[in-house]
């Protein structure tokens, strides 16, 4: 999920704003911005409306209760790892010969990868910043933060076994980018 979007999008939608004039100010490819607003609208971090023919949407700042963040795992983060896992362990090679350059396919799994674990940190960091608000207590936030980063480990512990250490390395440090929420 997350996009260079995510945060402008979280940062429009305090209020009501309807999707064409959300695309116009966070302003940038609209097939992507569509698809990173669904996608946080699948983990509860926006809601919407319908307003005659129009869909509007709002950020949710309440914290999500423990069934609605259980589902979430469930349903998509731990779905999601499954495959990762399961492609892992299918896809042979992820570079081409002895080297770190990667394959069509291998730069695919990684970019899926790198996708998971931006989705991951964002709840990491809406997390800490919902216990900054006191909208949800410390000892309910550290048990989800462990799950995540657990969830984030597993995909990279299966990774670092399977394939060259400098390649997931080089690939992690050129595709990284800082996750920063203007709320």
């Amino acid at each position: 999920m997350t996009t260079n979007y995510d945060g402008k999008i979280l940062g429009f939608t305090h209020d009501w704003i309807s999707t064409n004039k959300l695309i116009r100010k966070v302003h940038g490819n609209k097939t992507l911005i569509l698809k990173a607003i669904k996608d946080l609208e699948d983990i509860d971090y926006l809601e919407s409306r319908k307003v005659k023919n129009t869909k509007e949407y709002k950020r949710i700042d309440d914290a999500q209760t423990e069934t609605e963040f259980n589902k979430m795992m469930k349903d998509t983060f731990e779905w999601n790892q499954k495959q990762e896992l399961d492609r892992i362990d299918t896809t042979v090679s992820i570079t081409k010969g002895s080297g770190i350059k990667l394959t069509k396919e291998g730069k695919e799994l990684l970019d899926h990868i790198q996708f998971e674990i931006d989705r991951a940190y964002m709840i990491i960091i809406r997390t800490k910043y919902q216990v900054q608000l006191e909208i949800l207590p410390n000892n309910i936030a550290q048990p989800r933060i462990r799950w995540l980063k657990q969830h984030i480990a597993n995909i990279m512990d299966s990774l670092k076994e399977h394939y060259p250490k400098e390649a997931i390395r080089e690939y992690f440090q050129n595709h990284t980018k800082k996750l920063e929420f203007k709320i």
